[in-house]
């Protein structure tokens, strides 16, 4: 059966135009879904127009070469001054991250802790029927008692479909940020000093320090900053295209790219120079290559990049 009607309700073409090309990429769409896709392309410019951009994107991947033994040329050539004060900025930003960051120390408390490596997409199924599934280098603890569910994300993102259970509620907790399932299927993710929650089924009640809690219903997306701001806005594909290998990225700042790379690659990807990080970036990339999305980025906005040992890259304005 056609999977048309669920992109029926998505007017964005933009938006629209990424949802099938994930499923068109999925390999298991039907005959009837390239059937349908066709129509859709076809219904106006912009729609064939934005499928194309992605397609471009997508091949960027297979056309551009790989950078690493000019790259490597050029690191004998530069002076023994310059690979010192890289390699100091690396071994600095690394550390602070080991040390602060979200790969620190797993705190388990009174709960089992569960985590995804770096690459890996991990599905834990729960004593009640629930499961969870972890993003690529997300961690969680759970605690089951006899009157609440509870799920600690330590870090990354976590999908929860939740069991029904009326006399002990379910709860995922992102810092401040409490997400209380209706019976349902959600996401939260924690990244930088923000939390968003975005719902594939039912509903969800927010709360964060106290405040009244804010509803969130299928389809919707809620983003809660460092500010105290709280955005309500429409559910995204980058939401759960991670489940299916993919990456995908719409408007979002370079900063988020890369701490995206760093849940799928081993060793850290760090940006050096005012403004780098909030270049914006469009696109949709497979998990199962991130170096070579790393190229395809620094190709695309013209960026230097060095490579340190353990898997350490520099990337600075080309």
């Amino acid at each position: 059966m056609s999977d048309r009607s669920q992109f029926s309700d998505v007017s964005d073409a933009r938006e629209t135009a990424l949802r099938w090309f994930v499923r068109l990429h999925s390999g298991d769409a039907t005959r009837d879904d390239h059937a349908a896709f066709a129509v859709w392309a076809a219904a106006t410019p912009e729609n064939r127009q934005e499928y194309d951009r992605l397609g471009r994107l997508w091949n960027d991947l297979d056309h551009l070469p790989d950078p690493r033994p000019a790259q490597r040329q050029q690191a004998r050539a530069r002076t023994r001054r310059l690979a010192g004060v890289a390699l100091c900025t690396a071994l600095t930003a690394v550390a602070a991250v080991l040390l602060t960051g979200p790969f620190g120390p797993l705190p388990l408390g009174d709960g089992v802790g569960y985590a995804a490596a770096t690459g890996q997409v991990r599905r834990v199924d729960l004593a009640d029927g629930s499961h969870l599934m972890l993003d690529a280098g997300s961690r969680v603890v759970v605690t089951f008692s006899e009157h609440r569910r509870h799920v600690d994300l330590q870090s990354g993102r976590v999908q929860a479909v939740v069991a029904a259970d009326p006399a002990r509620p379910f709860d995922v907790t992102a810092g401040p940020v409490t997400a209380r399932a209706l019976g349902t299927a959600y996401t939260v993710e924690q990244r930088h000093h923000e939390a968003s929650i975005a719902v594939q089924e039912s509903t969800v009640d927010v709360r964060r320090d106290g405040q009244p809690p804010q509803r969130v219903t299928q389809g919707q997306r809620l983003v809660l900053t460092e500010t105290g701001d709280a955005v309500l806005g429409r559910a995204s594909l980058a939401d759960t295209a991670w489940q299916s290998g993919h990456m995908v990225f719409e408007d979002v700042a370079l900063q988020d790219v890369v701490a995206e790379l760093n849940r799928w690659r081993p060793g850290t990807v760090l940006l050096l120079g005012a403004g780098l990080a909030a270049r914006r970036v469009s696109g949709v990339f497979d998990t199962a290559s991130p170096d070579a999305v790393l190229t395809a980025l620094t190709a695309t906005l013209h960026l230097r990049e060095t490579r340190l040992p353990g898997g350490v890259v520099l990337l600075r304005q080309g």
